[in-house]
């Protein structure tokens, strides 16, 4: 059984994101940094990942590990004294690299060293399986296979997408709801978008039912994603389970359908029952000043040149 580091309390004091908060106490350490990475294949792992973990305990702990998909792999590395890291921490943190990776431009693989308020709680590990070009990358025991979304029912006439879950009683139908933006929306800003309301949607339990609409603009994406439910009163509980199912796999139909940098209208079923909708639209309120703060943080031993620590504005 996992239990919490010593140093620790659990759950993480902070604001949930649900409520509009920030998180405002966690920074990033560039470590070492490796060969560059397909930018929107690395995000679109992310979002797979994310849709892995997303129902499970938000505050739960979890050990070193890793998963692969598509040649990457993205892992989390825990001291061995300290043993476990909040899955949230995990989460976060990533979330925190990728926003990172779109503001600097600069999608090599590296190694992440995640602190919270100054104490350091993880490395987050990402790096391609062919080279990984790193030197500070531990060798993973356990690395799990992920797994994309299956293929839809596709109608490229009609500009849809449909993806079903008998066993879960889902179903997905994804469309194109403004073909004719005359600036096509930044790609990474949409799938980033994706990997933020995964994190946001993975905070309450699975089986709590969605009782509110959720909105989230990251900053400097261009993008706004929106949760929309339906104000009947529905036989059938829809859950956050079931909304990490749909978000999760949103971002197949950028490639299914051609809708990279297409708004994109999720309209979501349960057992046949309209239960609510996710847009990706533009976003013209989204805040153009950098959400990150750079500050060089003092080179560790046999560290030629200082490190650079990241932390929200």
């Amino acid at each position: 059984m996992l239990t919490s580091p010593s140093n620790l309390t659990s759950p993480l004091v902070r604001p949930s994101r649900l409520n509009g908060g920030i998180v405002t106490r966690l920074s990033v350490i560039d470590k070492e940094r490796g060969p560059e990475l397909p930018a929107a294949e690395l995000f679109k792992t992310g979002i797979v990942l994310m849709g892995f973990l997303a129902p499970e305990d938000f505050h739960g702990f979890m050990p070193s590990q890793a998963w692969s998909l598509g040649g990457l792999i993205l892992g989390v590395s825990v001291d061995e004294e300290q043993g476990v890291v909040e899955r949230a921490v995990v989460m976060e943190g990533l979330y925190f690299i990728f926003l990172l990776m779109k503001q600097e431009k600069d999608f090599r693989s590296g190694v992440f060293e995640i602190q919270y308020s100054g104490i350091p709680l993880c490395d987050l590990v990402i790096f391609s399986t062919v080279s990984s070009g790193l030197h500070l990358a531990p060798d993973f025991a356990h690395v799990t296979q992920l797994h994309p979304p299956p293929s839809p029912i596709a109608d490229n006439t009609n500009s849809s997408w449909q993806l079903d879950a008998p066993v879960l009683g889902m179903m997905l139908n994804v469309t194109i709801i403004m073909p004719f933006l005359i600036r096509p929306m930044d790609e990474l800003g949409e799938l980033i978008s994706l990997v933020d309301m995964l994190v946001t949607i993975a905070q309450p339990p699975g089986n709590q039912r969605v009782q509110k609409n959720i909105e989230s603009i990251v900053p400097s994406s261009g993008v706004k994603i929106s949760l929309s439910l339906t104000q009947d009163d529905l036989p059938n509980a829809f859950t956050y389970a079931d909304l990490i199912w749909a978000v999760g796999k949103i971002s197949r139909a950028n490639d299914d359908i051609g809708a990279k940098g297409q708004a994109l209208r999720g309209q979501m079923y349960l057992y046949n029952v309209y239960q609510g909708e996710v847009t990706l639209v533009p976003s013209i309120s989204s805040p153009s000043t950098s959400p990150l703060i750079e500050a060089s943080v003092n080179a560790s031993t046999g560290t030629a040149k200082a490190r650079k620590r990241w932390s929200m504005a």
